[in-house]
């Protein structure tokens, strides 16, 4: 007579920690339809520290025709998730349980105002829960100022935020005039409209950070740079109008600059940590690059660069590249 094999679920007795890693690589969806699996992935559900908010994906059955705003503010599936999607943040903030990251993706947001007050609730929601990685699209590329989305302004005060990763709307300043992001380690902004004054206090409210790049952003005229002894990398590409750029960070590691549109001024001090060079479409010539590297291996005589340097013209822009 055979023996019968008794099922054992092995998985749902993993700890949380382990559960919650696993839930991380999927959609927010599929989060929500294991809590039906059992207690165990029903409280890892409710505790997870990871959600990822993507609604193109949500309306996977839809997704061509999310596309159009007519059908974007009426049709009941978005509603559906604008709900759902509520009452989970809404449940997590009363139960206090902290966020590690935190993404959204709703690239029409501005065609419906009672989105966007939905969306400003529920980055409240994250921030209130100190999230450590935020990442936020919520809007499109080719927009004018006036279109995009603007940031809650808290972001710029969230002192619990280490990574801070924005596309595709515009800074303000707090009504406090400051930025605080004591713990920030990695910037990434793409699609930004930003004025100079945000992001020089954006610059000197971020004394730990590690990581920072700009990417076809708009309203900068000045990028200036001191006195961050922890950057290693710094990367800024195609900032239309940019007309200064400064600077001086002696323990970068990695330095890109490219653009159709270079500034006017590029001045970089203290390379003497540089590892990695990279410059493209760049008005520079031979002559040029020969002698800023000679000045490197004057500076670092037994260090290794590796440099990247793509050309479009022959005149040359006022750079200076000097050690201190």
């Amino acid at each position: 007579m055979e023996k019968s094999i008794e099922a054992v679920d092995y998985i749902s007795e993993l700890p949380e920690p382990i559960l919650h890693h696993i839930l991380s690589f999927l959609p927010i969806k599929e989060i929500a339809r294991t809590s039906a699996l059992s207690k165990t992935w029903f409280q890892a559900w409710k505790t997870v520290p990871i959600l990822k908010i993507d609604f193109p994906a949500l309306m996977a059955g839809n997704r061509d025709r999310y596309y159009y705003p007519e059908f974007r503010i009426r049709h009941r599936n978005i509603q559906v998730s604008h709900n759902f999607l509520e009452q989970i943040l809404l449940s997590r903030h009363k139960q206090m349980i902290s966020l590690i990251k935190f993404k959204l993706v709703m690239p029409y947001l501005f065609t419906n105002p009672e989105i966007v007050s939905t969306m400003y609730r529920w980055i409240g929601y994250a921030l209130e829960s100190n999230v450590k990685h935020l990442k936020i699209r919520v809007g499109q590329t080719n927009v004018d100022e006036k279109s995009m989305y603007c940031m809650p302004q808290a972001i710029l005060n969230a002192i619990s935020i280490q990574v801070l990763d924005l596309s595709h709307c515009k800074l303000h300043l707090p009504s406090t005039d400051n930025v605080t992001l004591p713990f920030l380690k990695k910037l990434s902004l793409r699609y930004v409209f930003a004025d100079d004054n945000v992001i020089s206090k954006l610059v000197a409210g971020s004394p730990l950070i590690e990581d920072m790049s700009f990417t076809n952003c708009f309203g900068i005229k000045t990028i200036q740079i001191f006195d961050l002894i922890n950057l290693v990398k710094f990367y800024v590409s195609n900032i239309d109008h940019l007309e200064r750029l400064e600077i001086q960070a002696p323990n970068l590691h990695s330095l890109t600059v490219q653009g159709s549109s270079w500034p006017s001024v590029l001045k970089v001090a203290c390379l003497k940590n540089l590892k990695s060079l990279a410059i493209h479409r760049a008005p520079i010539t031979d002559k040029w690059l020969y002698e800023q590297l000679n000045k490197f291996l004057i500076w670092n005589p037994c260090a290794c660069l590796n440099v990247i340097c793509w050309r479009v013209s022959r005149f040359l822009v006022p750079v200076f590249l000097h050690c201190t």
